[in-house]
């Protein structure tokens, strides 16, 4: 697990500038910079599991089973009795139990294609934030903050357990746009490798930033030096393969009305970051329309949100550069 030194405090929501420093990014490109180029490439086809491992993760379900419905009932036992800070932690610690079932089941269900886990819930070691409580809106006393979180929310809510995929995938096109400038993105020959060694910020759940970006919904660009260029798609045109084909290179927010994804598309190689399930390899067109169908089969009729994101201009990465030279070159 990557570590991250910075700690919130609620102090930091009566002071945008202040709270935009936990977002620079910069403790995180440097530990990606110091990953181990072994921990995040692996050979072609290899699984991220073998079978062994699987077949023991699903052996082990029972019991696994059995000390999940405990830790869960002692969790909502504790929060009868208003001890919040000790229940969010059971909560916690219970998710992470039925995680090693998930990522088994997402390897069966993908196969080859899954490339690595993530977790939709609070890393276990930012306690700083999820046993916080909520914060009324109004005794918020930035401006800034109070006035963008948002319309829905009356609260900074501190106790989001497994919801938060929207922060998720801000943060991490964040970090892949930012990640240009290191040095583990010019050690890559793939954009599959880079994507790769971003995922392991989040293989053990979500960092620090992702989770306040949930907590904050509404002041994502506030807070990240990112801009994005967005469209609101009806079903015939997100379920086109010819439209979907069209798309220009670049990270895209696929934001649907119950859940984010991530969508990369780099020179011919094109990924899905699902907070849920992890990162997916996109083959052919049909792959990226069966994830769309999964999180639209029960809001029909609705549009979809296709954001392509990029940093601003005075912060553009190494990336976006030579992404820029080599559309120009190639003209």
């Amino acid at each position: 697990m990557i570590d991250s030194p910075t700690i919130f405090s609620p102090h930091m929501l009566n002071d945008v500038q202040r709270l935009k420093t936990l977002f620079t990014g910069e403790e995180e490109i440097r530990a990606l910079d110091q990953l181990p180029k072994e921990t995040y490439v692996r050979p072609s086809g290899e699984l991220y599991m073998n079978r062994w491992q699987v077949s023991w993760i699903f052996v082990s379900a029972p019991f696994r089973l059995v000390l999940y419905v405990f830790l869960k009932a002692t969790a909502n036992f504790l929060e009868c009795f208003a001890m919040q800070n000790l229940s969010r932690r059971v909560h916690v610690q219970a998710h992470h139990l039925a995680y090693t079932f998930d990522i088994a089941w997402n390897q069966l269900s993908y196969g080859k294609r899954f490339l690595a886990p993530c977790l939709n819930d609070y890393r276990k070691d930012i306690s700083d934030v999820y046993t916080l409580k909520n914060i009324y809106r109004e005794n918020v006393l930035d401006p800034t903050i109070r006035e963008k979180l948002h319309p829905h929310f009356d609260k900074v809510h501190f106790d989001l357990l497994g919801k938060l995929c929207h922060g998720s995938v801000y943060w991490f096109n964040y970090l892949f746009l930012k990640g240009g400038e290191t040095k583990t993105v010019q050690g890559c020959e793939t954009y599959t490798d880079y994507a790769l060694a971003i995922s392991k910020l989040f293989e053990h759940g979500q960092p620090r930033q992702a989770a306040l970006m949930q907590s904050l919904y509404g002041l994502e660009k506030d807070l990240l030096d990112i801009e994005e260029n967005s469209v609101a798609l009806s079903p015939p045109q997100f379920k086109s393969k010819e439209w979907l084909g069209k798309l220009a290179d670049g990270i895209y927010l696929l934001d649907f009305p119950e859940h984010s994804v991530s969508y990369i598309k780099y020179n011919g190689e094109e990924m899905v970051m699902d907070p849920v399930v992890g990162l997916i390899q996109i083959e052919k067109p049909e792959h990226l329309i069966e994830i769309i169908d999964e999180y639209t089969k029960n809001h029909e009729g609705m549009p979809i949100l296709f954001a392509r994101q990029h940093l601003k201009p005075e912060k553009k990465s190494w990336l976006n550069c030579f992404l820029t030279w080599l559309k120009i070159y190639t003209l």
